[in-house]
């Protein structure tokens, strides 16, 4: 799931991660079938970077507009890489490393500007999220409109924020099933009771109170053409209904008051 500051080109992003050789033939589906958001990553080991830009230039010859679409990629540090799929020179120097990364991105999703750009994981020193961060701000706001990060914690955050000049705007962090992100959510009545009051399955119940809460994007990564549709439909009515969001208002704040419950627990277990 991303979470951001603002509502950028939908709030449901599309996913590119783990498509292989069909990256290509998914981002243009998804695309066409309604996502305006794609995140991918100069990350060899799990994104095919370059087919997520042919993907993308096949949905834009089919006129689909590229001021309509918001487009993520992120740089994941020297460390997060198989040995043998590391895209730039890993013998240069760090900020040399990030620089030619981001240049590649551009190179593979053949665009004039990326709309996000993500650090995808913290270095081993965190000095260093800093030194890259720095390199990430010359990009900014010609080449690139936002920065972010990926998988930080929120002592780091707070770090690389306090550090910068342009402030970091997003935050993406896994929240699925194998992260257990969910100690009794999806197990609980009100996922089930929103599941059956709007005709849909519990996890697409999920993503509406997610996205309820606010400030939030929440990252779809299907390759089934027909929960694309579902998604974005359930999605787009809730974007664009107030009545579906009035409906769900009363669950919305009983979601809040269950995760800040869950939260009070975590913190007490800590201690």
């Amino acid at each position: 799931m991303a979470t951001t500051s603002a509502t950028q080109g939908s709030m449901l992003m599309y996913g590119t991660a783990y498509k292989k050789e069909r990256t290509g033939e998914l981002t243009k589906e998804a695309l066409i079938a309604g996502f305006r958001a794609i995140d991918t990553a100069n990350y060899p080991t799990a994104y095919n970077e370059p087919l997520t830009g042919d993907g993308i230039q096949a949905a834009i010859k089919s006129s689909i507009k590229r001021e309509d679409l918001f487009i993520q990629t992120k740089f994941p540090p020297l460390w997060a890489h198989d040995k043998d799929k590391i895209p730039f020179n890993p013998d240069q120097d760090m900020e040399a490393q990030v620089w030619e990364s981001i240049e590649q991105s551009f190179e593979h999703l053949k665009v004039d500007y990326i709309d996000a750009l993500l650090l995808h994981a913290p270095f081993e020193n965190e000095n260093d999220n800093i030194k890259a961060w720095k390199v990430f701000e010359t990009f900014v706001p010609h080449r690139i409109r936002r920065l972010g990060v990926s998988n930080f914690a929120l002592p780091q955050l707070v770090k690389v924020y306090e550090a910068a000049t342009v402030k970091p705007e997003i935050v993406q962090n896994h929240f699925y099933k194998e992260t257990s992100f969910d100690p009794g959510v999806m197990a609980s009545e009100l996922i089930a009771l929103v599941a059956e009051r709007l005709n849909i399955e519990k996890e697409l119940a999920f993503y509406l109170l997610i996205l309820g809460l606010g400030g939030t994007q929440v990252l779809c990564g299907t390759t089934n053409s027909v929960r694309m549709g579902q998604n974005l439909k359930a999605v787009g009515d809730f974007e664009s209904n107030q009545a579906v969001r009035d409906k769900l208002q009363p669950s919305i704040e009983a979601f809040k008051r269950m995760l800040e419950k869950l939260g009070q627990d975590t913190e007490g277990s800590k201690i």
